[in-house]
């Protein structure tokens, strides 16, 4: 049902990097060595011994992928279980049973806007690498129990107005003005798509939505918030998806290690909030090993 906890953040960033990385070398270095050893083929197609060869290695390599695949989807099932583990028992620990139902729908209803999201903007699993990041940040800092799950659920949805925009400038590596433009009034359409939101927790999603771009020294946008002015939900937030960005593989950037994304989250105190980012570091060291 939280399907989104099936990541416990490794999956979700690092983890699945390094795993690309490492299979696109994998497979190229296969293509290079079937491609080498037909090469040499040429005019010995016949040779038995060659062709035994050639089995005996195709053979291999089926046998190397096949354990890469198990070992990657063990890993991912055992930190599935964890992690949806801990929400549930999160979400256990809220003692109002209507609150709690309540909060479950709003749950399902945010996963299912965030995979349109995903889908749209052409980012797989982004929404929910932002929000298991941002639930464990969350549980790291010791919030409310109901506060914990609002900041998750906000953080799924809080791009919710790129909907509004052509798909297509989600794979454009340059923008324009007027593209730009359309890109940041998202915050302003996102609304339109939370009628959903029972209102007693509806400030926690405009806030969610509206300041996530906010910049501690007050340069950001819309309303060019100055540190704590700005809602701890939109920090968490701001500094969570722009983790995600950096860790992440696009079609025009390429990702970073997570300790130099650390390190660029630290060196920007203009941007991101230095407690917030040590809280950060604190949840990776105790998810990714």
């Amino acid at each position: 049902m939280f399907d989104m906890f099936c990541f416990a953040y490794r999956a979700g960033s690092a983890y699945d990097n390094e795993a690309g990385e490492f299979w696109e070398e994998l497979v190229s270095t296969i293509k290079e060595m079937v491609y080498n050893l037909a090469s040499q083929s040429v005019g010995v197609q016949e040779n038995a011994s060659y062709i035994d060869s050639l089995i005996a290695f195709s053979a291999l390599i089926f046998f190397v992928l096949l354990v890469v695949l198990l070992v990657h989807h063990g890993l991912r099932m055992h930190r599935n279980h964890v992690a949806k583990s801990r929400f549930e028992l999160i979400l256990g620990c809220i003692q109002d049973d209507s609150e709690k139902e309540e909060l479950k729908r709003l749950a399902e209803k945010c996963v299912e806007l965030g995979e349109r999201i995903d889908s749209h903007i052409s980012r797989k699993n982004f929404s929910k690498k932002i929000g298991t990041l941002v639930f464990f940040i969350a549980r790291q800092m010791n919030l409310e129990f109901t506060e914990t799950v609002l900041f998750f659920c906000a953080s799924l949805v809080h791009d919710a107005g790129y909907l509004d925009a052509p798909s297509e400038l989600f794979c454009a590596e340059i923008l324009f003005l007027k593209e730009k433009k359309i890109m940041r009034t998202h915050i302003l359409r996102a609304l339109n798509y939370i009628d959903f939101v029972p209102k007693k927790y509806i400030v926690t999603f405009m806030n969610a939505i509206t300041y996530h771009h906010e910049n501690m020294d007050g340069s950001g946008f819309p309303e060019g918030l100055f540190g704590d002015d700005i809602p701890l939900c939109a920090r968490i937030i701001r500094i969570a998806e722009d983790y995600v960005y950096m860790t992440e593989k696009t079609d025009y950037t390429k990702p970073i290690d997570r300790n130099k994304a650390l390190i660029r989250l630290k060196e920007s105190p203009e941007l991101y909030d230095r407690g917030i980012v040590d809280v950060l570091a604190q949840v990776l060291e105790n998810t990714v090993q």
